[in-house]
């Protein structure tokens, strides 16, 4: 029997640059990129669970070229402290932004990364260690 995916970004062939992603068992591995509300040092910041970690998306997008793509206002509210504002959003725009970190988080895609050491790539600034 064939198995389905929703779409490319549930490939469970697909792994990621975060190598805590791509071990057995992983909350967050690539296929599973939850938007939440995490708490910084700095006050609170829209996120992404990537591994042991979380993707800062108000640093991210705005140090990042590579989300030019997305439209303004997708990014106004990826970059807002808390993700019901992104949640406000329509779930196409939802699952665009969804696409685009999945893109730039793994490995073999056009905006992902051929090899990374964990918080070893010059984007792993936006990473955050999640306890």
């Amino acid at each position: 029997m064939k198995k389905t995916t929703v779409d490319e970004t549930h490939d469970e062939l697909a792994e990621s640059w975060v190598s805590s992603a791509n071990q057995p068992g992983a909350e967050f591995p690539i296929q599973n990129l939850p938007f939440a509300t995490i708490k910084t040092e700095s006050g609170s910041s829209v996120a992404v669970g990537i591994g042991d970690a979380a993707l800062l998306l108000g640093p991210a997008v705005s140090q990042s070229a590579a989300f030019s793509d997305i439209p303004e206002h997708i990014l106004a509210a990826a970059s807002h402290s808390d993700v019901s504002c992104l949640m406000k959003l329509e779930r196409d725009e939802r699952v665009r932004l969804r696409r685009s970190i999945f893109d730039k988080l793994s490995v073999g895609t056009p905006g992902g990364h051929s090899k990374c050491s964990t918080y070893g790539h010059p984007n792993c600034s936006t990473l955050a260690t999640v306890i």
